[in-house]
């Protein structure tokens, strides 16, 4: 079958809550996220301690879980669609592709907090939810040319994913 090979993602997979109320996988034969491991250790903390200015040293504050900004590597391909299914174009089905996304992740979500339900299944099968801003594809460059499996024209959009975690501990242990 043509389209984007399908890894044993070893890092996880990653589902979104999607406009249409399923969940929509980001590794299909259209698209794939194949590296998760930066939202194995995406956290960050925020706070600082008081200098004392007549006094060596500094008192000691506590630090709070904050938002953090991640990308991950994103790859998009114009053969088929999510399901497998080929296109008679693949400029053409690259365009649908990168519109289902926009429509299905990248669109203005119905929350107050303009979140998404995120869900990570980690290589053990644990899974981890959490509240995420898809803020956009970033590109970075399209390759065109044959499919050596197939012998057809092919077209991959390669980039990446831009998003930011309100609460950096939603995918952490």
């Amino acid at each position: 079958m043509s389209g984007l090979l399908q890894a044993r993602y070893p890092t996880g997979r990653l589902t979104v809550l999607a406009t249409s109320g399923s969940y929509l996988s980001l590794h299909t034969h259209a698209w794939n996220a194949p590296d998760l491991a930066p939202l194995w250790t995406a956290l960050a903390r925020r706070g600082r301690n008081r200098l004392l200015p007549t006094a060596a040293g500094v008192i000691a504050y506590r630090r709070r879980t904050t938002e953090i900004d991640v990308t991950l590597d994103f790859a998009v391909c114009g053969e088929v669609d999510k399901n497998g299914v080929a296109y008679a174009d693949p400029w053409i089905g690259l365009q649908t592709n990168l519109e289902e996304l926009h429509d299905q992740i990248f669109a203005d979500p119905a929350t107050t907090a303009g979140t998404r339900n995120t869900r990570l299944t980690m290589p053990s099968g644990v899974d981890r939810t959490g509240a995420v801003h898809w803020l956009r594809l970033e590109h970075t460059r399209t390759l065109e040319g044959q499919n050596e499996l197939t012998g057809g024209e092919g077209v991959v959009w390669l980039g990446r994913v831009a998003l930011s975690i309100p609460d950096s501990t939603s995918f952490v242990t």
